[in-house]
């Protein structure tokens, strides 16, 4: 049996990619920031078409950085 070790708080960090959106709710910035973050390579991201998935690791990575 195994136990759910995953938090409340961070449900978007369970999945591999997070929306635009998600990202910058949690690095508390705005959609367009992180955007332009993901087509400068400043966090590992993917686009499909006209849309942006940022890694949530990256996230997480960034998050860390600026609470140091």
């Amino acid at each position: 049996m195994t136990q759910d070790t995953t938090s409340s708080a961070e449900p978007a960090i369970q999945d591999d990619w997070l929306t635009v959106e998600q990202a910058a709710e949690l690095l508390c910035d705005s959609p367009r920031s992180i955007r332009r973050h993901a087509a400068r390579g400043v966090i590992e991201a993917r686009k499909f078409g006209r849309d942006w998935q940022i890694r949530a690791r990256a996230v997480q990575e960034q998050a860390a950085r600026r609470t140091v």
